[in-house]
This record gives structure tokens, sequence and C-alpha cells, in this order.
């Protein structure tokens, strides 16, 4: 094999998948003139014909081959000393796309391949040899995905919506931002309201969903054409609770009196009274808390601040009901004449 010019540096591998290992050639052409060539292996220590590609005038100081998308194809790196290195990836037949280029420091001169942070991918390191250093690339890149994860609230209400959340993940773990399927959405509730089949975006969607089953339900995500690619979450369903608050004294007030809060929490199944405690809250500022007895919460505070209060009453729920909670907005107001 020649080429009439100065091949610098080499490097195997089986770019188009057929099980046996091809050349990637680097080539110097009267200094600054540089291409590389790839030759497909026949298997038997002969080699086809070179491909060429060009390299933007400069020659490669290194080459290296990874999968380093994650596609099952091997790509090609190569380092150039024009302080870069260039990242071709493969289509797994041979050929190869054209060049990304990422700078690096002064002359890189050599690279390597590596997993140096565990996670799976390769990654890179450069010998740059005009800076006295090396540089380490991480590769962030996502690979196909090949199963879904599914994020929703740990409980929720009978019948009230809210929100899950899917991502399309690769064999790693990471976001596969790349999917482009489609997702069902579907519940073990008979009785759920689910949102049409949907698209991902950059493998990330999110959807309403209602469901009214009590007790624990599956909601799953599943690709529409490849049905392996899912992922589920069980969301435990509880009745809801309606949380009222009212004042012992008038909203808007001025006497420095004692004002007691009451809490009163119902259920939706009439045959069912709430269980726990509600807590009482200025703002943000705690005021205290008190159990529910036979439904109804009672705490009794000092005078407020001069001003305008937001209180709320907040009820945690209980082993068969969710949260719910109240406000309503106290105002103290000076005193239009001496108060004893």
């Amino acid at each position: 094999m020649g080429w009439g010019v100065s091949p610098s540096v080499v490097a195997v591998g089986d770019v188009n998948g057929d099980g046996k290992l091809d050349l990637i050639v680097g080539v110097s052409n009267n200094g600054n003139n540089g291409f590389f060539s790839v030759l497909l292996g026949n298997g038997d220590g002969t080699f086809q014909p070179a491909a060429t590609y060009g390299t933007g005038g400069f020659p490669a100081n290194s080459i290296a081959l990874a999968d380093f998308n994650q596609d099952g194809k091997l790509d090609i790196v190569d380092t150039i000393g024009a302080n870069a290195l260039r990242l071709r990836l493969g289509n797994g037949d041979g050929l190869f796309n054209p060049a990304v280029q990422y700078l690096t420091f002064l002359r890189p001169d050599f690279v390597a391949v590596g997993d140096f942070d565990g996670d799976g991918r390769p990654d890179l390191a450069v010998a740059n040899s005009g800076a006295g250093d090396v540089s380490i690339l991480m590769n962030n890149t996502s690979g196909p995905a090949t199963h879904f994860s599914v994020s929703a609230p740990a409980v929720v209400g009978r019948a009230r919506a809210f929100n899950i959340t899917v991502k399309a993940l690769d064999q790693f773990g990471g976001t596969a931002v790349t999917y482009g399927g489609t997702v069902q959405i579907t519940s073990s509730d008979l009785a759920a309201l689910l949102p049409p089949n949907s698209p991902l975006t950059r493998g990330v969607g999110t959807f309403t969903v209602s469901l009214s089953t009590l007790g624990n339900d599956a909601v799953t995500g599943t690709d529409t054409t490849s049905p392996t690619i899912n992922g589920s979450t069980n969301i435990l369903v509880e009745d809801t609770s309606l949380t009222q608050l009212t004042t012992s004294i008038n909203p808007g007030y001025f006497r420095h009196d004692k004002i007691t809060y009451i809490a009163t929490v119902t259920a939706s199944s009439l045959n069912t009274v709430p269980t726990g405690s509600v807590a009482f809250y200025d703002g943000l500022l705690p005021l205290g808390s008190s159990p529910l007895i036979a439904g109804t919460a009672k705490l009794m505070v000092p005078s407020l601040r001069i001003g305008s209060h937001l209180i709320t009453a907040t009820y945690a729920g209980d082993s068969n009901f969710v949260g719910s909670s109240a406000m309503l907005l106290q105002k103290r107001s000076p005193a239009p004449f001496p108060v004893p």
C-alpha cells in the first residue's frame, strides 16, 4: 500500500461492522496539506482501495477510534496542529460524517480514549506539547433510548389532576435527548383520565393525569413503536379533603384581643372523618398546630401586630386523605381612639 506521500499515524478497528479489521491512516502531504484514508479490510491481510477524507489543510497528529455517541458504530477523532481535535461520527458502513471541531490547548500531539469517570462512555485525554499539559474532555453525549423513567407525586387526591414527567434514558441512565418516538401513557386505574399519545422534547415530557381508584395505582409510559422501551411508577391515591378557616374576631379589628382560629376539615366521603392535625401560619411564621377533634382544630393566639396578615391553615392529611389548606386575610388597624 503506497500513498506517494508521508503516512504519519494509523488506527485499527472494524468501521463497517463486517467483523474484519480496517485501517485509518493519517497522511501528511507537503507539510500542512494533510488528509486521512479509510482502507476496509478483506479479512485476509489485504485491503480495499482507500477512501480519502480531507483534514482542512492540517495533517493529523494522532487518530483514535471509539463509539462516542453510543450508536454501536465506530467514530474517528484526530488531533491537528491548529490547536484542535476533530470528531467524525461513523455511519457503520465505513463512511463518516463531516468533522466537528473542538479547540484544545497549544499543539495537541496525541489523543487517547478511556472512560475516566466510570459512566460507560468513552472520554478523551489530549497531550498538548505546546502548553506542557494534558486536557481531559468528558463525553456528555447521549445514546439511544433504552427505557423511560416516570416521576410523579407519591400521594395524590382522588380525581385531582396532577403532572407526571416521562424521561427517555439511555443505557447509562443519561437523558436520550435524540429520542424521536411517541409515548403512550396507561394506568392500572381503569377510570383514569390520561393524555393522548405524545412525543417528548429532547427526551423529556410532562403530562397531566387524574386517578380515581383509591389505593396504589401504576402509571406507565411506553414507546408506541418499541414496547420494550417503557417505565412506570406507583402512586397512592387517597380521598380528598376540604379545609375551611374562620376567625373568632372580625377580620378587620383594632382591639388588642386574643384570637381563635378555627379550621374545619371535611371529606369527600361523608362516612369518614379526617384525622391528624392542622398547622396555622401567619404568612411564613408558624403560629402553632392543633389536633383535629371531630373534624375541627382550634388555635388561640395573642393579638396580631398592626397591619395585614395572611393566615393559613394547613391540613397535612392522614392515611386515608390527602392534605388541603385554606387562607384568610386578618387586618388589625390602629384604634381611632384610645382603647382601654
